[in-house]
């Protein structure tokens, strides 16, 4: 696991990161991730600091999803966008290794 190996003033300067983070995202309404991102480089790997952010933003996309009452309605709207996509992919995949 990714926070296991990382001493305490790590863990801390993380914890630290997402406060001011999320204190700009509250003031602003924007920037949690592109704030986090820019201070957890500093001390942590790149790939862990992605993991560190995307780990939190697929789980509170997921219950944001949960939560709203326009899922159907979204889907509805963007089904063309995801068949095209899907659609894409899948040819791309035909003549590259996709995994």
């Amino acid at each position: 696991m990714i926070l296991s190996n990382l001493p305490t003033l790590t863990f801390f300067y993380i914890l630290l990161a997402y406060f001011i983070g999320g204190i700009t995202q509250g003031i602003l309404g924007v920037g949690l991730i592109t704030v986090v991102i820019s201070l957890l480089s500093f001390v942590v790997d790149v790939k862990e600091t992605i993991a560190l952010v995307i780990i939190p933003t697929i789980i509170t996309g997921f219950f944001q999803m949960i939560n709203g009452s326009n899922l159907k309605v979204i889907i509805k709207d963007t089904k063309y966008f995801l068949v095209f996509f899907n659609t894409n992919h899948n040819a791309r995949c035909l003549f590259t290794k996709c995994s």
